[in-house]
């Protein structure tokens, strides 16, 4: 398997570079700033912010819905839009302290 060549950021994006591409912040409560991460971003959102930011760039945008790279071309809907990729409940598509448990703790002494 070959994988093509591709950019990736040597930093997060931050808020003011998403701002300037999506043309809306969806950071709020803590670490709002320009030069702050992003957070709070949907998967959709990702998705589109990418593809955006390929044209903004001259590049070609790789995520493609309904046979288009082009979110105009998307419609309205996000429908499913997750929270995270793949679904709304996090234990479902991640591990994290809330869903595992160390292995110490599951080591019998005894």
């Amino acid at each position: 398997m070959t994988l093509s060549s591709f950019y990736l950021g040597k930093y997060q994006v931050t808020q003011a570079e998403y701002l300037a591409v999506m043309g809306f912040n969806p950071a709020y409560a803590y670490g709002v700033g320009d030069n702050y991460p992003v957070y709070y971003v949907t998967w959709s959102s990702a998705l589109k912010y990418c593809n955006l930011r390929s044209m903004n760039e001259g590049l070609t945008p790789v995520y493609s819905i309904s046979g288009s790279t082009n979110p105009a071309d998307w419609g309205a809907t996000n429908d499913p839009d997750f929270l995270y990729s793949g679904s709304d409940d996090l234990s479902a598509v991640g591990w994290h302290t809330g869903n595992n448990t160390p292995l110490w703790l599951k080591t019998s002494w005894n």
